[in-house]
């Protein structure tokens, strides 16, 4: 088994969605590209995980690549547990730039390298045609200032409108007592 690099795709996105992406990403990679849906994963399960793989050209390894994606997946609900995509590359060659270029079509998080599994929010670049809940973008904000994981922690705080309610008075109180001169204790 290889080290990835991967991406997480705020929302369900088709495969061909992914591989037009690939197409437009320059550098002599986006020819050639096809899509092959492999259906469930678990077909005798209650899972509903399913995958495809998209193939394409890469002029910097000199090789076809197989790109992995995967929808319903369990895997890193730490870094975002709403309805997610993922797609996975081999870490080398162009798969940073290909992930990030994926990944920030849509919002969402990416993962140089799995062996370290550095997770980091990736913005909707501009003109991109995506609309993100308010929810959503908070996570990708909040993604930016603190690590993927904790951040996770932070979205499911502010998904909870009593305790988001709750953690916003406190704050409240803390400025008010620091802008009455009441420094915290160290």
């Amino acid at each position: 088994m290889g080290v990835d690099t991967k991406g997480i795709l705020i929302g369900s996105h088709s495969a061909e969605s992914i591989a037009a992406i690939i197409r437009n990403h320059g550098n002599g990679i986006g020819h050639d590209v096809e899509v092959e849906h492999l259906g469930r994963l678990y077909p005798d399960s209650d899972i509903s995980t399913a995958s495809a793989r998209i193939f394409f050209s890469d002029p910097q390894r000199r090789e076809r690549r197989t790109m992995y994606v995967f929808w319903n997946i369990g895997d890193d609900a730490d870094v975002y547990d709403g309805e997610r995509t993922h797609v996975s590359l081999g870490a080398s060659g162009s798969a940073v730039p290909v992930i990030e270029d994926i990944v920030s079509h849509f919002g969402g998080f990416m993962c140089e390298s799995d062996s370290r599994e550095e997770w980091r929010a990736v913005h909707v670049r501009p003109g991109a045609e995506v609309v993100l809940t308010p929810l959503d973008r908070l996570s990708i904000d909040i993604g930016q200032a603190f690590h993927a994981k904790d951040a996770e922690v932070l979205r499911k705080l502010a998904a909870d409108p009593e305790k988001l309610s709750a953690v916003m008075d406190a704050f409240d109180r803390y400025r008010s007592s620091l802008d009455a001169g009441n420094a915290p204790s160290v």
